[in-house]
């Protein structure tokens, strides 16, 4: 019949994996930090869209020197998406180490966010 539970079942097998992820992450692996915030962002493989959670998963990440958690922590912050309001001089902060270890485009951005914040001034 088809009520009897798949021991392989695909989403058993995904919430266990995640289970696994977010056990990682919350012990301090940046990777998995980076991955929580990565499935919070983009939903799907059995996680909710969260971008709120997305960015908290980032910055944690970030604050670890993992250069593309700041990049993406950057990236949050200079939209505002998942959080209060945006904040174009946290952004440059996070565009500025993510650059300081040449991650694609973070310069550019963080090029582009340091010019919004002078023409601010």
């Amino acid at each position: 019949s088809d009520n009897d539970v798949d021991p392989f079942d695909d989403e058993m097998e995904k919430s266990l994996a995640i289970q696994e992820l977010r056990l990682a992450a919350e012990k301090g692996d940046a990777l998995a930090q980076l991955q929580m915030g990565t499935k919070s962002y983009l939903g799907g493989g059995g996680m909710e869209v969260n971008v709120a959670e997305a960015v908290r998963w980032f910055e944690l990440a970030a604050s670890q020197g993992l250069a593309q958690a700041q990049f993406n922590a950057g990236v949050c912050h200079s939209t505002g998406e998942g959080l209060p309001k945006r904040d174009a001089a946290k952004s440059e902060e996070y565009f500025r180490l993510a650059a300081e270890q040449n991650y694609p485009s973070a310069k550019e951005a963080y090029t582009e966010v340091l010019q919004e914040l002078e023409s601010i001034e």
